[in-house]
């Protein structure tokens, strides 16, 4: 079950798989997986490929929204087991929760090691309480030909007020990449943060429009030579929808130790 990147997730997944969605947060870098329909073998397949997809992206912390799985003899308890476990031997460890109402059968089943609350705001407020303390540099970049700048000008103090020196050219490569597209192609600001994880970072650029980045070689509207940029310097990236538009993240990581 290997995955390569760019890990794309539409606005209109779940219209296109009637099983599962995924859905960024901007305050807090949570990723929201919402599981939809009865567990099956399928299921599980299209589930665990896209926990891996999500971790890979090393968000702050993952909930997983089983409140509408119909999943009452539990069969899918060793899916969360194992996400739980990939999680936590990422570095830093992702912190994650599952949102399932008391009353569903499902909860029965569930171990006592995995956090779980009944409802998803109950669940995303108790990962956000285990969210570990990070480093994090973010703005609002207004849309002009000035944010590229500003957005290298961030990486420069992430990477070197953080001791990553080795990072400071992929990270300005590629934060400028991100914010470049979000200039080109949509009208309003973006949100920039970059955030330590581990020996690397995470960049991410969040704007107003729903349209995912292409891959395609052809310069134009949709893509072109800076998503092939990206793609050679990022250790892994993606893009999912947010509230009011989508997010474009992107790892990078370093040769050395962590610092």
């Amino acid at each position: 079950m290997e995955v390569h990147p760019p890990f794309l997730f539409a606005h209109d997944a779940m219209a296109a798989t009637g099983t599962v969605a995924v859905q960024g947060d901007l305050h807090a870098d949570i990723t929201v997986v919402s599981v939809h329909g009865r567990w099956s073998a399928a299921l599980r397949r299209q589930t665990s490929v896209t926990l891996r997809r999500c971790l890979i992206g090393q968000p702050a912390g993952l909930l997983l929204d089983l409140t509408s799985l119909d999943d009452p003899t539990g069969r899918g308890v060793p899916t969360w087991v194992a996400a739980r476990r990939r999680a936590g031997a990422l570095d830093p460890p992702v912190p994650l929760a599952l949102a399932v109402p008391p009353g569903m059968s499902l909860a029965a089943h569930l171990r006592p090691a995995l956090v779980t609350r009944g409802s998803v705001d109950e669940a995303r407020r108790a990962l956000e309480e285990r969210l570990p303390a990070v480093p994090r540099i973010s703005d609002r970049l207004t849309n002009d030909r000035s944010a590229p700048g500003l957005a290298r000008r961030l990486a420069e103090q992430a990477c070197t007020g953080w001791g990553l020196p080795d990072l400071l050219a992929p990270a300005r490569l590629v934060i400028s990449e991100l914010v470049s597209n979000a200039v080109e192609h949509t009208t309003g600001p973006a949100r920039v943060a970059i955030t330590r994880r581990g020996s690397g970072l995470r960049l991410s650029v969040a704007d107003a429009s729903r349209e995912l980045p292409r891959t395609g070689v052809r310069p134009g509207p949709s893509g072109g030579r800076g998503l092939q940029i990206i793609q050679a310097a990022a250790a892994a990236w993606g893009a999912m929808p947010v509230p009011g538009g989508k997010l474009v993240w992107a790892t990078i990581q370093s040769p050395v130790g962590y610092a």
